[in-house]
């Protein structure tokens, strides 16, 4: 789903932030333009079923417990404004949709395998198929 495509957007950023260094008491500001993720986001809270919210949390919480000085905020953006790098990052998600991505070794660990499924996603893979079969 969209959704989950965000979500995978999160995990990556957050691998990123992991590898910068020399952020010990500095503020991170994260920007996401889906606001149905950053209220997830902020919940900090996972329900059953979300597995990538849940790494994202997990995540997150490591780097704050690594950078206990340090503060993440988390931002909605707005899709296609203008702003360059927002941009570009829809670029690279726009290549990575049609197959264009990073050798797996540099992608953090819960996305090199089998990504689970989501319950929206099978439930629209079932009523294409249906209406397909129509």
């Amino acid at each position: 789903t969209v959704f989950n495509g965000e979500e995978v957007g999160a995990l990556l950023g957050l691998h990123l932030l992991e590898k910068e260094i020399d952020l010990d008491g500095k503020n991170v500001s994260i920007f996401i333009d889906s606001q149905a993720l950053v209220q997830a986001m902020e919940t900090r809270k996972t329900k059953s079923g979300q597995w990538y919210l849940e790494k994202i949390t997990q995540r997150l919480r490591r780097w704050l417990k690594q950078h206990q000085t340090s503060k993440v905020a988390v931002h909605w953006i707005s899709a296609h404004s203008g702003v360059e790098l927002n941009e570009l990052v829809d670029e690279a998600a726009k290549e990575a949709a049609q197959g264009e991505s990073s050798e797996r070794g540099k992608l953090p660990k819960e996305l090199r395998g089998e990504l689970p499924w989501a319950a929206a996603a099978l439930k629209q893979t079932h009523e294409k198929k249906l209406n397909q079969e129509w």
